[in-house]
């Protein structure tokens, strides 16, 4: 899905002041390829590498000329981060540092400006980018996923792992139903499974809808069935509400708690369709939903969960995760892990 990257601050400088954009331009969320926020304010760490190379003279010819390419490098590779939040002492070596925190939790690779002897294989320089066999640069294509929760779960994995915020929207979710409490299951236990690049306790949301409960051909046509609509549309939320409380805190792994929040299609805007995994560190859609789907003759469907392009990711993190663009029927509403 997505691969996670230390980057050596100084290589970005060296980057930025050979004007050389061929590496920074494959990161993103549009190549999967995530730059590590380690250590923490790992852009503060660039730019005072940057001006150490000149006493600090912000006058100084090169500072002036180079500063507009190092900003546009930094706002791509720091547009979609994975937020390590690690500090380090002050006089640290980098890469020791970097291989030590990889020893913990790993990234994908180190990108370093040169590889120490003995370093481990994940430490890569640009001279893997020509290796197209190199697994730590040239990542693996993306293939259907069986639609068992199992293998769901173990395919979003990446991103539930180095994520701080996880939004699951899927209209259809039946909370009362064995094959998407199975699903939710294993996202919890994939979400809560360490080590974790992150935050022990990702704030976690699941977004369902009414429409589901209502038939395209019976739209309200004036304001009489309006007003009798929106009472209907309550009542079937709370009951949706009733179930997840029912059957899902059981479900939800010690130290996490979902926010349960039941949509409806927005007056002006998208009609609740589309199921997506959204996490502050990119997103992925689920075209078929968030259901385990594994018949008794052992057959299991495919899906093709697909990592969101930049674009498409942040238009949807800002309809779901900032709440433009929908309407709340019921909640949010906590549901914590049950204590029976």
């Amino acid at each position: 899905m997505i691969y996670e990257y230390a980057l050596e601050p100084a290589l970005v400088v060296d980057w930025a002041l050979a004007n050389i954009g061929r590496c920074v331009g494959q990161f993103g969320l549009d190549y999967r390829r995530l730059v590590s926020d380690f250590p923490k304010d790992w852009k503060g760490l660039v730019y005072a590498d940057f001006l150490a190379r000149y006493d600090y003279d912000y006058g100084h010819p090169d500072v002036t000329n180079t500063q507009p390419v190092l900003d546009a490098f930094l706002q791509i590779l720091t547009d979609c981060m994975v937020p390590r939040k690690i500090d380090l002492p002050q006089e640290s070596v980098w890469l020791s540092e970097a291989v030590k925190e990889h020893s913990q939790r790993p990234f994908h690779a180190i990108f370093a400006r040169e590889r120490a002897e003995g370093s481990p294989p994940a430490v890569i320089t640009e001279r893997n980018l020509d290796d197209v066999r190199d697994k730590h640069w040239w990542l693996p294509t993306i293939r259907t996923t069986p639609k068992s929760a199992p293998d769901i779960a173990l395919n979003l994995r990446p991103l539930l792992q180095a994520a701080s915020q996880i939004f699951i929207v899927d209209p259809y979710f039946d909370a009362s139903k064995e094959r998407f409490q199975k699903t939710f299951s294993e996202i919890m236990r994939q979400t809560a499974m360490p080590p974790r690049a992150v935050s022990s306790s990702p704030v976690i949301s699941l977004m369902t809808g009414v429409e589901r409960a209502f038939r395209e051909r019976d739209k309200p046509t004036n304001e009489q069935e309006l007003e009798k609509r929106r009472t209907e549309e309550g009542k079937v939320a709370v009951e949706i509400m009733r179930q997840a409380r029912c059957h899902l805190a059981a479900l939800i792994p010690n130290g996490l708690s979902v926010n349960f929040s039941v949509l409806k299609n927005a007056t002006r805007g998208d009609p609740l369709h589309n199921r997506f995994v959204l996490t502050n560190v990119g997103g992925v859609t689920v075209p078929y939903g968030l259901d385990n789907y594994e018949r008794d003759d052992g057959h299991c469907a495919k899906d093709d969960l697909t990592p969101m392009p930049q674009g498409i990711y942040w238009e949807r993190w800002k309809q779901y995760a900032e709440g433009k663009g929908v309407e709340v029927v019921c909640g949010p509403e906590e549901i914590p892990r049950s204590r029976r």
